[in-house]
């Protein structure tokens, strides 16, 4: 099962019934895959809004999490026949605990993390496996961002690999040209 965020509980008390799974006047959906009509809330929505935010998902599951981001305090990653990478060299990771659950089954799920930042692994591996560089570091200072990794790999496996910052092309031959 894949969560995409558009699922919600449904309160229970006088006046309401099991029918009644989102709240009236409530946007259902993560406004990251939204289509930019339905954010502003219009009446009249086609088609095109959900062609429009399964571009988005695909994308987003296509290309991994890279780059300059701003993770959320808790991820669910879910992976069937297939791979996800999340790499949080340039992320910027609110202060204390950020938790992924890998949920991982014939797949796997590659997270970078950059020297330095401490990472707790809590996963269990069935004909799988949570494996890390060995590079981890200490408990984290008060208030330090620090990673927390929990889920299971079922014929699968979590890797975390401690990896310096991006470099361009240009700049790793510029190291290795003299003078």
């Amino acid at each position: 099962m894949l969560d995409l965020g558009l699922v919600k509980g449904s309160a229970t008390g006088e006046g309401s019934s099991d029918t009644d799974l989102t709240v009236e006047g409530a946007v259902p959906g993560s406004p990251a895959f939204m289509a930019p009509e339905a954010i502003r809330g219009q009446e009249k929505l086609d088609g095109k809004t959900d062609l429009y935010s399964l571009g988005c998902v695909a994308f987003w599951l296509l290309t991994g999490r890279k780059g300059a981001w701003r993770p959320e305090p808790r991820i669910r990653v879910v992976t069937v026949f297939g791979g996800a990478e999340f790499d949080f060299r340039e992320a910027k990771l609110q202060p204390g605990m950020t938790e992924i659950n890998c949920r991982c089954v014939f797949g796997g799920a590659k997270i970078i993390v950059p020297p330095g930042l401490h990472v707790q692994m809590d996963g269990v591996g069935v004909m799988g496996a949570f494996t890390d560089s060995g590079d981890m570091t200490e408990a984290p200072e008060d208030d330090a961002p620090w990673l927390k990794i929990t889920g299971f790999a079922v014929f699968g496996g979590v890797e975390i690999e401690v990896k310096g910052p991006h470099q361009s092309l240009g700049d790793r031959l510029r190291k290795l040209l003299p003078g």
